[in-house]
C-alpha cells in the first residue's frame, strides 16, 4: 500500500467515530480524537535517483501538499489508539471529577461561644499511687519491653554465631540506667566511664557492669527477630518495641483526660545512611528520621509513628486527604480504639490543615484546630494579603462556612496568621502584648479566640522535644535504629515524669533520671566479683610539668606492702615509687625522669 491510498483511508469516518463523536458532546469528541493516534512509516521516494545529497530543509513540508514521488512511495501505518489510551482516557475523566472542589457558602459569621465543655467525673487512677521513679519508669519500660529486649537480643547473638551469649532482665534494666547515665554525665567517649581517673572515673557504672560486658551488650542489642522482618515496613526492627510501647503510652495516658491533642512531627538525630533520613531546614535537629507524635499539652505522648517516606505507607486509607490528612486520621483512628467515649480537641499546624480534613473529622463526632495554608482556603473572600498587611495590628476578619460550621479567621500579628476551626470561634477576643516598633513600646493587640487556644494547646510535641533534648544519651552505636531505640526510651523517661508530677512528683526532670538511673543501677547491677588488675589511682594520673622539675621532694622508696609495677620511664618492673609524684620509677631512672 502506498502513501496515498493510506491517507484516503484515513480520510473515511468509521462507525465508532460517527456513534461517539456528536455536537452535543464536544469533551467526549475530544478524548476520541486523542486516543486514535497513528504511527505512519514512509520508505524514500520511488524517483529512481540514488544519492548521498541532502533533501535540503523539510520543517514547512506540509501532508497536503506533497510530491508525487513520494506519494507513490511504499508507507506502513500501525495504530497506537489501543484500548489501552482508551482506559488511561476513563481514568483521567475520573480523576478530574474527584477534585471538584465543593462550593462553599462563606457568610462573616462567628461560630457560637463554647459552652458545654464536656467535663469527666473525676476517679482515682493509677497516678495517685505513690511510687519511687524507678517504679514509675517501669510503667511504660514495663516487663514486657524489657523481656522482649532480651529476647532480642540474645537471638540476635546467637544469629551471629555468639551462642554462648547469656543476658538476663536485670542486665538490660542496668544497660538501660547505663544509657540514662550518660544523657546528664558526658564524656567524650563510652570507655572513659571506667578509667580509674578521678576526672572521668563513674562508680557507679563501674560498680554496676563491666566495661567489656557492657560492649558485647551494646554490639548485640535488638529489638527484632531478622527472620520475621515484614517486607513492606522499613521500621521493623523497631515496630515491635514501638507497638508495645505505644500501648503503655496509650494505657497510662488516660489520667491526662484526654481531650486536647496535638499532632506534630518530631525530628530523631540520626547523621549515617538510611533511604528515610530527613533533612527539615531550619529546625534544631535537621537531619534524622522524622516522627510523627500526638501528645498532650503539657508534653505527654500518646501515640508514635516514624514516617517511613514516600513509599513508605502501603495502606491507602485517607489518602484522598494528602499526607498531613493521612497521618492525623491514621492517629485518630488508633486513639479512638482507646478512648471511645471520649470527645477530642485535635490541634495541628497549616502542614496537616485542610478544610477538608477538619469537616471530616467533626463528622467523626470530634473537633479540629489548626493554621491555614493560603492556598487552601477555597475561595474564602478574604482580603487581598497586601492590602491587609496595610490594616492596624490586630485586624481580624472571619468567615464560617453555613453547611459545615467551620470558621476561617485571619489575624494581622507581625504577619498574616489564617486559621480553620470547628470549635473556636473569634469571641471572645483576648488582648496579646506586642512590641511595636514604630513606637518603641510593647502594647496589647486583641487576639481571636481561635488562635489563642491554638498557641495554648499546640505546642505538646515541641515540650517533649524540649525535654528530652536536655538529657538525650550521649553513647552512640553503630547501627542505624540505635538512635530510635534511645529516642523512644528517652520517651518513656519523659512520660514516666509527666505521669508522676500528676500523682504529686515535685523535683524536676533531671532529679527524676538521676533517681531512676542510679536505682536500678544500685538494684539490679552486679558488682564484678574480679575487679581486674588493681592500680593506684595515682600511679597512672598525669603529673604536672611544674610538679615533675621542681627538684623539691622527690624522695624514691620502697612501697610498704611492697607492690610490683612498672617503671614509668624504662617500662620495667620495680617495687619503689616517688614519693611525691606517685609514679613507680627505679633509683638510677629517678635523676633522669625528674631532670630530662
Amino acid at each position: 500500500m502506498n502513501l496515498n491510498d493510506i491517507l484516503d483511508e484515513l480520510e473515511k469516518p468509521t462507525m465508532s467515530d460517527e456513534s461517539e463523536v456528536s455536537d452535543e458532546d464536544d469533551e467526549s469528541s475530544e478524548m476520541v480524537k486523542q486516543t486514535e493516534a497513528h504511527d505512519l512509516y514512509i520508505m524514500p521516494a520511488n524517483d529512481g535517483a540514488v544519492t548521498d545529497e541532502d533533501s535540503g530543509e523539510e520543517e514547512s513540508v506540509d501532508i497536503s501538499n506533497l510530491p508525487a514521488t513520494q506519494l507513490t512511495a511504499f508507507a506502513v501505518i500501525e495504530s497506537s489508539g489501543s484500548q489501552d489510551d482508551a482506559d488511561e482516557g476513563v481514568e483521567r475523566q475520573e480523576s478530574q471529577e474527584k477534585k471538584i472542589i465543593k462550593l462553599r457558602k462563606w457568610k462573616a459569621q462567628d461560630l457560637p461561644e463554647k459552652t458545654n465543655v464536656p467535663c469527666y467525673p473525676y476517679k482515682p487512677s493509677v497516678a495517685d499511687i505513690p511510687r519511687t521513679p524507678s517504679q514509675t519508669l517501669e510503667l511504660f519500660l514495663d516487663v514486657l519491653a524489657i523481656d522482649h529486649l532480651v529476647k532480642q537480643t540474645v537471638n540476635y547473638a546467637i544469629q551471629n554465631g555468639k551462642h554462648s551469649f547469656t543476658l538476663t532482665s536485670d542486665e538490660m534494666k542496668t544497660f538501660i540506667g547505663i544509657l540514662l547515665v550518660s544523657g546528664y554525665c558526658c564524656v567524650p567517649r563510652r570507655r572513659l566511664y571506667w578509667q580509674r581517673q578521678p576526672d572521668v572515673y563513674n562508680e557507679l557504672i563501674a560498680d554496676s557492669m563491666r566495661r567489656d560486658r557492657f560492649d558485647e551488650r551494646m554490639k548485640f542489642f535488638h529489638a527484632a527477630d531478622n527472620t520475621k522482618l515484614p517486607k513492606n515496613d522499613k521500621y521493623g526492627k523497631v515496630s515491635p518495641l514501638m507497638e508495645i510501647l505505644n500501648d503503655n503510652f496509650l494505657k497510662y495516658g488516660e489520667v491526662f483526660g484526654p481531650s486536647n491533642i496535638s499532632i506534630d512531627e518530631s525530628m530523631i538525630p540520626y547523621f549515617g545512611r538510611y533511604p528515610t533520613k530527613q533533612f527539615i531546614r531550619g529546625k534544631p535537629v535537621r537531619w534524622g528520621y522524622k516522627a510523627w507524635v500526638a501528645a498532650d499539652p503539657n508534653g505527654y505522648v500518646f501515640y508514635i509513628s516514624v514516617y517511613q517516606g514516600k513509599d513508605g505507607a502501603k495502606d491507602k486509607a485517607n489518602a484522598a486527604y494528602g499526607l498531613g490528612g493521612k497521618v492525623v486520621l491514621d492517629v485518630l483512628d488508633v486513639i479512638e480504639k482507646y478512648y471511645p467515649t471520649k470527645k477530642l480537641s485535635l490541634y495541628f499546624d497549616n502542614f496537616f490543615t485542610s478544610l477538608k480534613l477538619i469537616e471530616k473529622i467533626k463528622s467523626m463526632g470530634h473537633d479540629a484546630t489548626g493554621t491555614l495554608r493560603k492556598n487552601r482556603i477555597e475561595k474564602c473572600p478574604f482580603t487581598n494579603p497586601a492590602k491587609f498587611m496595610k490594616l492596624p495590628r490586630g485586624s481580624e476578619e472571619h468567615f464560617c462556612d453555613a453547611e459545615s460550621g467551620i470558621i476561617a479567621a485571619r489575624w494581622h500579628d507581625n504577619g498574616i496568621v489564617t486559621i480553620a476551626s470547628s470549635e473556636y470561634g473569634v469571641s471572645p477576643v483576648v488582648k496579646a502584648e506586642r512590641y511595636v516598633a514604630s513606637q518603641k513600646k510593647r502594647m496589647n493587640v486583641l487576639m481571636p479566640n481561635a488562635i489563642h487556644q491554638y498557641n495554648r494547646k499546640m505546642g505538646g510535641v515541641d515540650r517533649l522535644d524540649q525535654n528530652i533534648a536536655q538529657y538525650r544519651p550521649s553513647i552512640r552505636g553503630k547501627k542505624w535504629y540505635f538512635p530510635i531505640i534511645t529516642y523512644l526510651i528517652t520517651v518513656c523517661v519523659n512520660n514516666a515524669w509527666i505521669f508522676a508530677r500528676e500523682g504529686g512528683y515535685k523535683e524536676d526532670m533531671l532529679s527524676f533520671i538521676r533517681a531512676a538511673a542510679t536505682e536500678w543501677l544500685q538494684n539490679h547491677g552486679k558488682k564484678p566479683n574480679n575487679p581486674g588488675r588493681s592500680r593506684s589511682v595515682l600511679s597512672v594520673a598525669g603529673v604536672s610539668a611544674q610538679m615533675r622539675y621542681d627538684n623539691v621532694g622527690h624522695h624514691i622508696v620502697k612501697t610498704d606492702p611492697p607492690r610490683r609495677c612498672r617503671c614509668r620511664l624504662c617500662n620495667s618492673q620495680t617495687v619503689f615509687i616517688c614519693q611525691k609524684c606517685k609514679v613507680y620509677l627505679h633509683q638510677k631512672c629517678s635523676v633522669q625522669y625528674h631532670t630530662m
